[in-house]
């Protein structure tokens, strides 16, 4: 089955009356949804059928053990390979090849994404690119879908990064625009017409499609916070590196003084390069 695929969420009965406008509907819809549908992953379709509370609930549960033993610690996100390789995906019977394939489509999901938004690769997108791979060392591929987790990571990471909350409807244009390419159009025109204040027909397929997403956006936004136990902080690699490579650069000045010349220049910034590199292959790879 393709990534498309998901297990289709029953909404609560609408409110008739063609008199309702977009904002008396969004103040009227339950934060509780029925069920919460996953993307599918390469190996089928994966949903996780149960109660919004119940979801986030289970997902909390199933990090405690982890999370209360380790919260108090400094390196509670730093695992053996023994660890690493006993993942709970490997204990729900996926293996490493697919667990690895999962993690570097989603990150490279991600960055597309990123890409469209204008989100900055080295903070908000490198930030969504940690909070997925910490999420799946408590949780499995088999119960959750790798695409819509990546998505919640993105939209969780732009408030924590840019202190400004995220807007759905840019994610969930974006991800139509990349994976469901033959519904973009329709999607897209409703959301034009949600941000001008404009009324939606209430039988717009696209109208329904929109706010599911939309609630399964904001219920994994919630599951991966419990997962992560909210601890959000982040610190990326990039300033440590420059930060050396300018040391490194400061001191062969001074050592050799008018000898430094441009040829040591250039292979210093190719051994800058090289580190760099380096750090962005830790996000690509488990």
């Amino acid at each position: 089955m393709s990534d498309d695929s998901r297990q289709k969420r029953q909404r609560p009965a609408e409110t008739s009356g063609s008199s309702l406008n977009t904002n008396n509907e969004k103040r009227k819809r339950s934060d509780t949804v029925d069920n919460v549908a996953t993307e599918g992953t390469s190996n089928g379709s994966v949903s996780l059928a149960m109660p919004a509370d119940d979801a986030a609930s289970a997902a909390s549960s199933s990090a405690t053990t982890a999370s209360n033993a380790a919260s108090h610690k400094k390196d509670v996100w730093i695992f053996t390979e023994e660890e690493l390789l006993n993942s709970p995906s490997r204990k729900c019977g996926v293996t490493l090849e697919e667990e690895t394939r999962y993690r570097q489509k989603a990150v490279d999901y991600m960055k597309r994404v990123g890409k469209k938004l204008r989100l900055r690769q080295y903070v908000e997108i490198a930030t969504a690119i940690v909070f997925f791979n910490r999420f799946f060392t408590r949780q499995s591929f088999s119960d959750h879908g790798n695409y819509v987790v990546a998505l919640a990571c993105i939209f969780l990471a732009t408030k924590v990064e840019s202190g400004v909350k995220g807007r759905a409807d840019d994610l969930i244009q974006v991800d139509y625009a990349l994976r469901r390419k033959k519904k973009f159009e329709s999607m897209k025109a409703l959301i034009n017409k949600l941000r001008n204040k404009k009324k939606p027909r209430q039988d717009d397929p696209a109208f329904k499609e929109f706010w599911e997403q939309k609630d399964q956006l904001h219920i994994y936004e919630r599951i991966l916070m419990m997962t992560l136990s909210f601890d959000v902080r982040v610190q990326h690699p990039y300033k440590s590196v420059m930060y050396q490579v300018k040391n490194i650069m400061d001191n062969a000045e001074k050592s050799s003084g008018s000898e430094h010349t441009r040829q040591q220049k250039a292979h210093t910034k190719q051994m800058a390069q090289y580190a760099w590199n380096f750090v962005n292959d830790r996000f690509i790879r488990f």
